[in-house]
């Protein structure tokens, strides 16, 4: 799916932001969403620079390597609650 985000964006005309959050409907004990290096660079290749992760919902893969390879490349992640 962030493939297919930068065929059907213009990031010149406004930042893309992703949001990674679990679904109403997914069990995180059985299917957690995950995150990490190569969902990083997958989101740079789509031209998205700032990510959000929803705090104590998405599962951060690796967070030393995640978040050192977010710097490197540029990238924002933050955290946000489900309200």
């Amino acid at each position: 799916m962030l493939s297919r985000v930068a065929s059907l964006t213009d990031p010149d005309v406004t930042p893309l932001v992703m949001v990674k959050m679990l679904k109403s409907s997914q069990d995180r004990a059985l299917d957690p969403p995950g995150f990490g290096v190569d969902t990083v660079a997958i989101a740079v290749a789509a031209g998205i620079h700032h990510i959000a992760i929803e705090a104590g919902g998405v599962m951060l893969i690796d967070k030393d390597a995640t978040l050192a390879k977010a710097k490197a490349l540029g990238v924002t992640i933050f955290g946000l609650e489900r309200s």
